[in-house]
């Protein structure tokens, strides 16, 4: 815990945003562990080979890299997709872009998310998806993953990041579903090509905004992904302007139009020449009828809140086991002798000599290693210590055991009580 506040506080003076989480992140990536094993663990010592890879990672985090561009991954919905400056970071708020499409597309007649068989049942067809300026593929493959489409296909006017949408799509068993073409906006569609769903989080920041962007997204991520002309709207008019020849009668035009906009809009386009469907009004030349949509997310309250009930639930349920007390046992066993007090804070006291150095660009010197050593030999032979680690063990093998074993699924309205095996 003293290495982790120690980061956090060489992280929070260099104006990076939420210091004690990412170093959290950071320490855990080094040492191969999630971040709720830094605090089952968080008595043991830090090897300094450890110590000396840590400070890379720090280093980059403290000059405003990315946190995902340094852990070379991030969550998406279902996926962990691999990340790297050759693609945009994908924001939550796209997750929700997502989120709106596929509720759309489950609530069209004969789907429900029957697959493409109903999909066929429900419209005679199969249903089929365009994602424009993919990236690292994170809408593209979550449609496929996720929804009743048979094919979806991807752009990015950059073949480097469609080279990293392709390591992703083959890391999500989704290569086979996703067709990958590189080009501009709708360069890439075929003749005669139509789909169900059009979706992008296009680039949507104007000049003026750009320059106060954080020095994360400024100095690091694609410019490209993020700016766009005519202050911030030229990817949008295209988009709008081009979707209608492109998108099945009655298809969906999904779109983020920006954090500054804070919206999802959703475009339900007629064909050419045909009537107008019922619904909000008109707009556009090519007759799509807007339908902004911007309560339409499903609200997430309801199921929040039961998550938030179970999450609590079962950390109530885990601190009465046997497994748990052993542990708290052994914790306030290690807290009360004075000796290994004084040998925990000779080693936090080493472990900053050693950051410190290490910062400085100096490997510490075979006396400091010599001497961090021997405490740490002489920490582990305590039998306080021991029976700590072995406590640890004993309770990992629980939460292993819960993890494997545990399965909630939430619906809207639904209650969920949580069973320890």
């Amino acid at each position: 815990m003293h290495l982790i506040r120690w980061a956090a506080g060489y992280l929070e003076e260099r104006g990076v945003e939420s210091p004690r989480l990412d170093a959290e992140y950071l320490l855990a990536g080094v040492l191969h562990m999630s971040r709720l094993d830094l605090y089952l663990h968080f008595d043991q010592p830090v090897a300094p080979g450890d110590l000396a890879a840590f400070r890379g990672p720090l280093v980059d985090r403290g000059e405003r890299k990315p946190l995902q561009y340094i852990l070379g991954r991030t969550a998406f919905r279902e996926l962990e997709l691999l990340t790297d400056p050759r693609v945009l970071i994908p924001r939550p708020e796209t997750e929700e872009l997502v989120g709106a499409a596929l509720d759309w597309v489950r609530g069209r007649p004969g789907i429900g998310g029957g697959g493409a068989a109903g999909a066929a049942a429900g419209d005679g067809g199969s249903l089929r998806a365009l994602d424009v300026g993919t990236g690292s593929g994170a809408v593209a493959i979550s449609l496929a993953v996720e929804g009743p489409f048979d094919g979806v296909v991807a752009t990015d006017s950059s073949s480097a990041a469609l080279e990293v949408a392709r390591a992703n799509a083959q890391r999500a068993g989704a290569d086979g579903r996703v067709e990958l073409r590189v080009g501009s906006i709708y360069e890439p569609v075929l003749f005669g090509e139509c789909f169900d769903v059009v979706i992008s989080n296009p680039p949507y920041v104007s000049e003026a905004e750009y320059d106060g962007l954080a020095p994360e997204v400024r100095g690091w991520e694609p410019r490209d992904a993020l700016v766009a002309g005519d202050g911030g709207l030229r990817m949008l008019d295209a988009l709008v302007d081009g979707a209608a020849a492109i998108l099945a009668p009655g298809g969906l035009l999904a779109l983020w139009t920006g954090l500054s906009r804070g919206r999802t809009d959703l475009f339900c386009l007629r064909p050419r020449g045909g009537p107008d469907p019922p619904g909000p009004e008109r707009a556009g030349a090519n007759g799509a009828r807007r339908a902004r949509i911007r309560d339409s997310l499903r609200t997430r309250s309801e199921p929040m809140a039961n998550v938030q009930e179970m999450a609590k639930e079962l950390g109530e349920a885990l601190g009465r086991t046997d497994d748990f007390q052993a542990l708290k046992r052994a914790t306030t066993s290690l807290d009360e002798d004075r000796e290994l007090v004084e040998l925990r804070n000779e080693l936090e006291k080493l472990e900053s000599e050693i950051l410190v150095a290490l910062q400085a660009g100096k490997e510490p010197g075979d006396d400091v290693r010599e001497r961090y050593d021997r405490l740490v030999q002489d920490l582990q032979v305590r039998p306080a210590y021991q029976r700590l680690i072995a406590a640890q063990a004993n309770f990992d093998k629980l939460l292993k055991k819960v993890n494997d074993t545990i399965s909630v699924a939430v619906d809207e309205g639904s209650k969920s009580r949580i069973i320890l095996p």
